[in-house]
């Protein structure tokens, strides 16, 4: 029987006992879902096992090639952030890599969160909302939505052109 490989797209370190730290590029098994977004599994290969979050893995294709490495974003930048219309708006610095989309508070932190790309059914241009001048576009998978507010409407035309390039090369794969 082959195990299902899940390959690791954020680094993970860890914080408690138990967990394990994983790097960009490793291959993991999922033994068992835990509660709030986790999983116990063992990194593919090795005697280690541990706990880590399901948000930075992905199923493993070894037909799913793509042109940049994993570990180099493509595009990063400071943009505002929120999840639903009720939520503050969140200064965050936003990585897109070639697979997914993840922000957080400091540059070279964990993620506070993460999109797969693949996972994307709708991009949104908004010129501007009630109450901000500033143009905004919002991603939305079949469960969530994650609205971005960009400084200049360059900005905006720069993260939507390269996310609509990057949704279109994993759709056609």
């Amino acid at each position: 029987m082959t195990e299902t490989r899940f390959l690791v797209l954020h680094a993970y370190k860890s914080k408690k006992e138990g967990e394990i730290s994983l790097n960009i590029g490793d291959l993991v098994t999922i033994t068992k879902e835990l509660k709030k977004g986790f999983c116990s599994g063992k990194i593919f290969g090795y005697n280690q096992n541990g706990i880590f979050p399901r948000r930075i893995v992905e199923q493993y294709d070894e037909n799913w090639v793509m042109n940049a490495p994993l570990s180099q974003p493509i595009l990063k930048g400071s943009l505002s952030k929120r999840r639903s219309k009720l939520q503050s708006w969140k200064k965050r610095n936003v990585q897109l890599y070639p697979r997914s989309l993840s922000w957080n508070k400091k540059l070279n932190s964990e993620p506070l969160g993460l999109v797969l790309l693949k996972d994307c059914r709708r991009l949104v241009k908004i010129k501007h909302r009630k109450k901000t001048k500033y143009p905004i576009f919002f991603l939305q998978s079949s469960t969530k939505s994650w609205e971005f507010k960009c400084n200049s409407e360059s900005d905006r035309e720069v993260w939507v052109g390269t996310l609509v390039k990057q949704i279109n090369t994993i759709t056609k794969v």
